[in-house]
């Protein structure tokens, strides 16, 4: 017994997966030499066409699948953005049971998109870090991932890399274990040359600031069947793509979005093999490739790509292509890499200036702080309205690209033509790498600082835009002095930098250099050991082992001097004097053990005495025996 109960403290103590590591291309175990590769499925909510996701938050709906995504001979499951405020950790300790790890999106929003443009800014941070203090605690969180296809539009690329740059910042900050974060770049294809492809590539990891690791996705629509050749798709796709990132950049690179599809409705034209793993894991491959995520757990409308069927919230069925994926992924086999013996190659690549004609800046726009953004809007007085701030910040309309021209052009009006000089702060020259410092603020908080200087110029009268603008009066007292001494470091036209000094409140990012071109650097936070990340997540193994044996011991050592003690009253119940009949009392009251709602028949020799309903008083058992025991009434 004893044992047993050592054991399952050791069990309890022990639950925590390994965490994840990086070196060069591959990813490992942080305690041992061994390489991992992925084995993934993306776990997608199939009712919510968003990126936002609740299934972590399921607990009960978690524990069905678990058993289904064990079976399915996967380690990773690939989530969708997990709202705030949601309890996760039963999914989460369940995964771990099941040795799965999450990767997680950061985003649910875009940072780029025809409708709003492109941007980085404090709601977006505010997003992305809600979701990495939601995960992060968790030994089995693998990653987070940026989700935000660009479609080889250049001019998104400067805002994504800042988004990883800060997400590595407040990862360090915050004195979390050492979390990779990476991005997803559509795969090459009819609308996507190679090049662009290659140089979203280069420029993503050049430099300090480059992403942890690169993930794949295939374009569904030119893998969406088990019929493609496994020798064509490992030369195009597993070994091409992946080597040429692989021959330009030494990061972890995953293939996403692999799957075979069928017709959902009529299980018996499910003939899927997923022929194609194989070469997603074989010799070659595995030199490039660190694994790949399949397309996807959950069935939805045709074509689709799932492995389940949800017939009800408590009832899940495989269907045939289950199987046929549990199979293949059974049976891969990969050259793994060793930690110790691996010396990773040191190419990184340059930092292009030039796509297509397309000028890429060569700096990043400034971290989100929005104890700036709030000091900015205290010294305004013409701002948007409260009906025209949740407009553009959150515009629902689908126009392409016309609610991003409209704003750029009342930005102009109300700049007088001259935004380079007149306002300054909400100024971006794409070409020199210019960013103004509130360009990190929200869309109402720079037309409203916009508007302000029009109103400053032409009085009263200004702070009128097509009734989008009002006058407020300013707030008084609060943080009068500590935002004049922010945003005093500018010119009255917003031109110059803001650096927060090393006393200055904390902020959504720590202290940070925001404001114009010069401001490219990541937030700076007190530095911190090496290796410190790791010990912050949580004990190593050797520490919980020693832990766990130091508590066995003590509980063995409890247990033991338990026994010592029953076996001690025992030899002195046994030792008692029989009463005058020669016959040991009842053990059962000596302890005075009576339950209030039983009465217990006393053998004796003679008829034990009846009482009356009305009788209250005690029965004297023995002459030996002095201690009285009240009987109920009843």
């Amino acid at each position: 017994m004893p044992w047993l109960i050592l054991f399952i403290l050791l069990g309890i103590v022990l639950a925590d997966l390994d965490t994840i590591t990086i070196k060069g291309s591959h990813f490992f175990y942080s305690s041992n030499q061994t390489e991992v590769f992925v084995r993934g499925i993306a776990y997608l909510d199939p009712n919510n066409t968003q990126a936002s996701s609740g299934l972590l938050a399921d607990t009960e709906g978690c524990k069905r699948h678990v058993i289904f995504l064990r079976q399915l001979n996967i380690n990773l499951v690939h989530v969708g953005y997990v709202e705030p405020g949601k309890d996760i950790s039963s999914c989460m300790e369940a995964l771990a049971d099941a040795d799965i790890y999450v990767l997680a999106s950061l985003n649910r929003g875009h940072i780029w998109s025809e409708d709003t443009g492109a941007s980085w800014n404090t709601s977006l941070m505010l997003e992305f870090t809600t979701a990495v203090d939601l995960i992060a605690p968790y030994t089995n969180t693998f990653g987070f991932v940026i989700d935000d296809i660009t479609l080889g539009n250049s001019n998104y690329w400067p805002y994504q890399k800042a988004a990883i740059r800060d997400m590595k910042q407040y990862i360090q900050d915050k004195r979390y274990r050492d979390i990779p974060v990476g991005f997803t770049i559509l795969a090459p294809n009819q609308l996507i040359g190679e090049e662009p492809f290659l140089s979203e590539i280069d420029f993503m990891t050049c430099n300090e600031h480059r992403a942890d690791f690169v993930a794949i996705q295939l374009d569904l629509d030119s893998v969406n069947n088990c019929e493609i050749d496994p020798n064509k798709f490992n030369e195009q796709v597993s070994y091409g793509i992946a080597g040429k990132i692989y021959s330009r950049t030494q990061l972890p690179t995953v293939m996403t979005h692999y799957g075979c599809t069928t017709d959902r409705f009529n299980e018996n034209l499910d003939h899927r093999n997923y022929s194609i793993v194989p070469s997603l894991y074989d010799a070659s491959a595995s030199e490039v490739l660190s694994g790949a995520i399949a397309h996807e757990y959950f069935q939805r409308e045709n074509p689709d790509y799932g492995l389940v069927s949800v017939i009800s919230p408590f009832s899940v069925t495989a269907v045939p292509g289950f199987t046929a994926l549990s199979s293949a992924l059974a049976h891969i086999k990969s050259n793994a890499t060793l930690k110790d013996a691996y010396i990773p190659a040191t190419n990184t690549p340059v930092c292009p200036t030039v796509v297509a004609l397309d000028t890429v800046p060569t700096t990043l726009p400034p971290a989100p702080n929005r104890e700036i953004c709030d000091c900015m809007m205290d010294t305004l007085r013409c701002t948007t309205t409260s009906g025209f701030s949740a407009f553009v910040n959150h515009p629902q309309i689908v126009l392409g690209d016309f609610f991003v021209r409209a704003f750029q052009a009342n930005l102009s009006t109300m700049c007088d033509n001259r935004a380079d000089t007149l306002c300054a702060g909400v100024f971006i020259d794409f070409d020199k790498g210019t960013f103004g410092a509130f360009t990190m603020c929200d869309n109402a908080e720079i037309y409203s600082w916009a508007a302000n200087q029009a109103w400053k110029r032409g009085g009263d009268k200004g702070c009128d835009v097509n009734g989008t603008v009002q006058l407020k009066d300013l707030p008084k007292g609060g943080n009068e002095t500590r935002c004049k001494e922010l945003v005093g470091q500018l010119d009255e036209n917003g031109a110059g930098t803001i650096a927060l000094s090393a006393t200055s409140p904390s902020s959504t990012t720590g202290e940070a250099l925001v404001g114009t071109a010069t401001a490219t650097a990541s937030p700076n936070s007190e530095s911190r050991p090496p290796g410190d990340g790791a010990a912050q997540a949580g004990l190593s193994v050797v520490m919980k082992v020693g832990i766990a044996v130091g508590v066995g011991v003590v509980l063995l050592f409890a247990l033991l001097l338990l026994l010592v003690v029953l076996r001690r009253r025992r030899l002195k119940i046994d030792a008692r004097p029989v009463d005058g009949n020669n016959r040991g009392l009842s053990l059962a009251f000596e302890r005075k053990e009576l339950d209030g709602m039983v009465i217990l028949e006393v053998e004796a020799p003679n008829k034990p005495a009846e009482l009356s309903s009305s009788d209250k008083e005690p029965v004297e058992l023995s002459a030996a025996n002095k201690e009285l025991v009240e009987l109920p009434a009843g």
